[in-house]
């Protein structure tokens, strides 16, 4: 973009900086580098206060060739980036701090109320809750205060933002940007010093009383975890008044950062319960087929007893195969004794299930029904002899 050096200091004159440098579409501070760089006069800190205050003021001459063209390069001096947010992304977005605005906007209005109700101290006055704004400033700085939040209550329609009340259970007033809730605080800078009053000085245990010096510059903050700039406040070249665009810039890159936190934490619980969900699941598995060993082991040690027990029923029979008739209670021993032998054998029930399909338990036998639930006792021989290690169940029926 070229123009005259006197249509720039013309126009510089009109005007604040901030606002100009958005029409030229470069920045505050590459317009005032341009404006130096040319020998173009630029209004004082304070001038443009007087100007809206009706007071008088200074303006400085153009020196040398008023016909001398200027070049302003977007490129060499883009508009304000906060935190990733550039003013190209809201055009429209001019903050304008109304010097005595006949009504506020309604929550900056309720903020003024609550301030102005404030008990008359020598230290500052606050606010916060679910319908103010959060604001500790001197008595002083009200006016001033409350005009800044009504400005940015009033701009936060141009990049999609909006205030919104809070909550009873101790939930703010906070910025509602794309979804995400952002808190911010209006504070003036001050300190403070504690003094013994002289009707108190004799006192054994002294009453303390507190001076406060209130410096007249107020800061915004943004609340909240997330990388980048998060305050702007009063400057010596720079009042907080011309820095509102890069305030509501702030805001939105705030919200985006902390939805994007969000969006991290939530993503990275989700890896942690599919984790725990892939661990709990192979640690059943485990359990499962650990059980599936032992029971099938035991329905082994069934088997290989059965096959004993057989064998020495077989052996009984054969001794006594040459012998008269055996009493009734004898014979009716060896009857039981058949009948506990066959009921021992599991292959039967379990080539049966094999045939027709077992059906898992979700919750006892993953891979079919259990045929032994407890360990089978075994024996063995030893020299001839029969040396048992544990009493077969069926014998205690």
């Amino acid at each position: 973009m070229e123009i005259s050096r006197g249509e720039l200091y013309r126009r510089v004159w009109e005007a604040p900086l901030t606002k100009l440098a958005k029409e030229f579409g470069i920045s505050d501070v590459g317009l005032a580098k341009a404006c130096r760089r040319h020998k173009i006069p630029t209004p004082p800190v304070g001038h443009w206060m007087k100007v809206a205050h009706g007071k008088p003021t200074l303006k400085l001459k153009l020196p040398g060739a008023p016909e001398e063209t200027v070049v302003l390069e977007p490129d060499m001096h883009r508009p304000p980036e906060v935190n990733g947010v550039a003013a190209e992304e809201f055009p429209k977005l001019k903050v304008k701090v109304r010097a005595a605005p006949e009504e506020l906007a309604p929550f900056a209005a309720a903020t003024q109320a609550h301030l102005l109700k404030a008990k008359a101290t020598s230290g500052p006055v606050y606010c916060r809750g679910p319908s103010v704004f959060n604001c500790t400033v001197s008595a002083g700085q009200v006016k001033r205060a409350v005009s800044l939040l009504d400005a940015i209550e009033r701009a936060l329609p141009e990049v999609g933002a909006k205030v919104v009340r809070g909550s009873k259970d101790n939930n703010p007033l906070h910025v509602d940007v794309e979804g995400e809730t952002v808190l911010f605080s209006l504070t003036e800078k001050y300190s403070r010093s504690s003094f013994i009053p002289d009707s108190e000085r004799k006192s054994a245990y002294p009453r303390y009383d507190y001076e406060y010096d209130f410096s007249g510059d107020l800061k915004l903050t943004i609340d909240g975890y997330f990388d980048g700039r998060k305050s702007w406040s009063d400057g010596v070249r720079e009042r907080l008044d011309t820095k509102l665009d890069e305030v509501l810039l702030g805001l939105v890159a705030a919200g985006r950062a902390m939805r994007k936190r969000r969006e991290e934490g939530e993503a990275e619980r989700r890896r942690w319960e599919e984790a725990a969900r892939i661990r709990a699941e192979e640690e059943s598995r485990q359990r499962k087929l650990q059980a599936f060993r032992s029971h099938f082991a035991h329905e082994a040690a069934a088997w290989f007893q059965h096959r004993q027990a057989v064998a020495y029923l077989e052996h009984l029979k054969n001794c006594m195969a040459g012998e008269e008739a055996l009493p009734e209670a004898s014979a009716h021993w060896l009857e039981v004794a058949e009948a506990c032998v066959a009921s021992l054998d599991p292959l039967p029930t379990r080539l049966q299930l094999l045939r027709e399909g077992y059906k898992p338990d979700e919750w006892d036998a993953p891979f079919g029904g259990v045929l032994v639930e407890e360990p089978v006792p075994t024996s063995s021989f030893v020299e001839g002899t029969l040396t048992p290690r544990g009493r077969p169940s069926w014998l205690n029926r």
